[in-house]
């Protein structure tokens, strides 16, 4: 799952299937679904995620860090 950029993907499994080290990058629109999902796969699964938004504000990035 390195570095999809799909539209549609659907958030929750896309995040929960991230290896570390692997990223998955959706839309700015859904940031705010997608920053939500990270927060609470991480604390419930015990994995931790980073997010970063690209320069042109159009993505989010999501990185499975541990």
């Amino acid at each position: 799952m390195n570095n999809t950029n799909v539209e549609k993907l659907p958030i929750a499994p896309t995040i929960n299937a991230l290896g570390i080290g692997e990223s998955a990058t959706f839309p700015v629109e859904r940031m705010n679904a997608v920053r939500t999902t990270a927060n609470i796969q991480g604390t419930t699964q015990h994995k931790k995620f980073s997010c970063a938004i690209s320069d042109d504000r159009t993505t989010i990035t999501v990185t499975r860090t541990e």
